[in-house]
């Protein structure tokens, strides 16, 4: 095992409140990290959530001081909302 993942909840549970958003989350355990893992697995997740149940909305929540994830936020194309909700910045993503 390399970490977890998961969805905060279903769309409409995520940092903004968006009704057709659905939140992610993940954790990579330190011996893993830094060879692409939570990319993949942030990938995978919103590739799954968009055949199974079409959604095309994603949010993301990441620590000001957490590069790493902010990178991975970056190489999927999540944009800063400019929103902070418990000391996160907030980010989304909209998929065609």
């Amino acid at each position: 095992m390399v970490g977890y993942a998961n969805f905060h909840g279903p769309p409409g549970v995520n940092d903004l409140g968006a009704a057709d958003a659905a939140e992610t989350g993940y954790t990579i355990f330190a011996a893993h990290r830094g060879q692409g893992f939570a990319t993949e697995l942030a990938q995978a997740m919103m590739d799954w959530a968009a055949r199974e149940h079409g959604v095309r909305h994603f949010i993301s929540g990441v620590a000001p001081d957490n590069a790493p994830s902010l990178r991975v936020n970056d190489k999927l194309g999540f944009v800063r909302t400019g929103d902070v909700v418990d000391g996160e910045m907030i980010f989304e993503l909209r998929r065609r």
